[in-house]
Order: structure tokens, then sequence, then C-alpha cells
């Protein structure tokens, strides 16, 4: 349930917007902050400062602690009064963990809303190709982000390593390569409140969603579940029993 996980965003109001620069901007922060703007004149239920994506050449870049932070204060400094929105930022898989580390410390430092963990890949290690079926070596593989089945480990263990990190205190969306409710599920016990979809909703359309929503279901009562909420970090116990529900954000 998105508004009880993120209580600004109105009900009925979950479609997020994703926000990011193009290739051709000069000042980040003044076009994260002028697309906020105007963001905050629509419906929009919340929004993610997407600084993570593989296809737009320097975007990466500003995951570095010095511009993450720079850049998510100028956001940050405009969202206020009537038509504040929810904020979080989406990260990429392929950080180290060192860098994982100083992306939680910005996101507490300016109260950033949650982590969306995490965008497409650009690893082309042999274990990704073969989560791919692909037995092309790597430098033949077409540049550019990887979604779906080859993300699918990676995103999963940088949610981990997040939810770790941040001692269970940052809301975190789960998403990457999530094909079924199993998925899900893994999501939501390593620390997501939240899961999305991407590849597997192209593939295989809406409808999908009630086929995921109903294995969930059946893998929450096979452990005793009885709500998402409750299983939010349980791979983790220790941080579940100290860590600040994200519901009461």
């Amino acid at each position: 349930n998105i508004n009880a996980a993120l209580p600004g965003v109105p009900q009925g109001k979950a479609i997020g917007v994703n926000l990011g620069k193009d290739r051709l901007s000069e000042d980040a922060g003044k076009d994260y902050a002028l697309g906020l703007s105007q963001i905050q004149k629509t419906d929009a239920g919340y929004v993610v400062v997407n600084v993570s994506s593989p296809n737009t050449p320097g975007l990466r870049s500003l995951q570095k602690e010095e511009a993450l932070r720079k850049l998510l204060f100028q956001v940050t400094s405009i969202n206020t009064g009537p038509n504040k929105k929810p904020l979080l930022v989406k990260i990429s898989p392929d950080m180290s963990e060192s860098d994982l580390a100083s992306v939680v410390s910005v996101v507490q430092d300016l109260g950033l809303d949650g982590i969306v963990v995490s965008n497409t890949t650009v690893d082309r290690s042999a274990q990704v190709r073969t989560e791919w079926y692909c037995r092309e070596p790597a430098d033949s593989l077409p540049a550019g982000g990887l979604s779906g089945l080859p993300l699918r480990d990676k995103a999963h263990q940088t949610l981990r390593k997040v939810y770790q990190l941040s001692g269970g205190n940052i809301l975190l969306i789960g998403v990457g390569g999530i094909m079924n409710g199993e998925d899900a599920y893994r999501r939501i016990r390593s620390g997501a409140s939240l899961v999305q979809i991407y590849s597997v909703f192209a593939l295989q359309g809406p409808w999908v969603v009630r086929k995921i929503k109903a294995e969930l279901e059946e893998c929450l009562a096979k452990d005793g579940f009885s709500s998402v909420q409750d299983a939010v970090g349980a791979d983790f116990p220790e941080i579940q029993k100290k860590g600040k529900r994200p519901s009461t954000y």
C-alpha cells in the first residue's frame, strides 16, 4: 500500500514521476529543480530523482557523495509548501559498498523519503551473461543498461546492502528483475516496503500484476505473515526490530 508506506502520497494518487537530466544539460541542479517545480503543479503522487540511468552520459557521476549532496540540496530546497512531493532517489546496482554508504548518508542528512533500488546494470560479467542466457563474449554485447533476469540478482543484493547500511531507517522500493511473486517476496524480506515491475509488465501485460499479487499472498501466508509490512526486512531480524518503520515517515 503506497499510501501507507509514503503518507505524503494523496489517497488514490500512486503515480510517480521519474525525473532525470538529458545529455545536453549544462547545470544538472538547475534542471532538476526546474523539473520538480513543474511536477509540483500536477497530481503526481511522488517524485524519483534519477541519477543512475546508464544510457545518459555522465548521469551516474551525480551519485558520488559531493555531487549528490549538492544536487539533492538544490532539489529539496524548493520542495516546500502545499505542493511538496515525497522525494526519492534512484540508484545504480553497480555501485561499490562505500558509495552506497555515501548515498544512505546523504539521504538521511537531507531527509529524503526513500531510495529506489535499483536502475539497470552495465555489468557484462559471466554471471550476468548466464542469467541472460547469453554465450557471446562481453565485448560483443550492445552498450546500455540490462534489465529483467540479468539484473535480478544484482538489484537484489544491492537492496540488501542498502537496507543493512540504513539500519532499516529509510523506505526502500525494490525494483529490477522482479518476474513473479516469489521475487517480490524476496525483495520485501530484504528490506523493500514497496516493489515495482518493468520488464515483466512489458512482456506479459498488465494482468501479470494480479498473478504476482496472488503469488505474493501465498508466500506471506506460508511464512505466517499477515501483511507485507510485517515481512519487510525479515531476513535481518535484528535490524527489523531496531529500525524505524518506513510507514511512520
